[in-house]
């Protein structure tokens, strides 16, 4: 599905207004029914197939992905750190520091 997007905003020079048919598709397709069969298996909808859509922010999408990967490191505690620091004309840093994988939580300027 995200392929085909992607091919659809490349094919309508990278604009999102062309892409209005593609959004409603999508939102069609998040308006799931659950069958009575479904139902009576899963009545708490805990299971995949009916979970209704939740909405995932960046932080915890970021940490998820690290966590899948095995990169997000669990130590607690110590020094805040910038997930992103920008300067102009500066080519980003290559090396990894001691906070790669931390959690968003530990960033700094971020409530706890």
């Amino acid at each position: 599905m995200l392929d085909w997007l992607a091919s659809e905003f490349v094919a309508n020079g990278r604009r999102l207004k062309g892409n209005a048919p593609a959004n409603r598709d999508l939102e069609h397709l998040s308006q799931r029914r659950a069958s009575k069969d479904g139902l009576a298996l899963d009545a708490e909808n805990r299971l995949l197939w009916g979970k209704s859509p939740v909405r995932l922010d960046a932080e915890s999408l970021r940490d998820a992905v690290l966590a899948v990967s095995g990169k997000l490191n669990p130590k607690m505690g110590g020094p805040g750190f910038r997930d992103v620091s920008i300067t102009p004309n500066k080519a980003p840093p290559t090396t990894a520091d001691l906070s790669e994988g931390r959690r968003v939580q530990q960033a700094h300027g971020l409530p706890l």
